[in-house]
């Protein structure tokens, strides 16, 4: 059995070649935005490695005290 997409080709579900229905441009649009966040999410995540580590020590060792957990277990 062949799948509907490849079945449709280029036809979205208006029936027009190339056009795409309200809810693909949204669909797309919505996966843009993910992309986008994951993309700053990973930047940041990159370039903020040290002082994100070093925020979530101080807030274990404020909650809890002293833990066997060091920097090099997280960093």
């Amino acid at each position: 059995m062949i799948s509907s997409f490849i079945f449709m080709g280029n036809w979205g579900k208006t029936g027009q070649p190339g056009q795409k229905s309200g809810e693909e441009q949204e669909g797309f649009y919505l996966l843009k935005k993910d992309s986008q966040r994951r993309m700053t999410l990973t930047r940041v995540l990159n370039q903020d490695e040290a002082k994100i580590c070093e925020v979530w020590m101080r807030g274990i060792h404020q909650a809890e005290g002293q833990t066997v957990l060091q920097m090099v277990f997280i960093y």
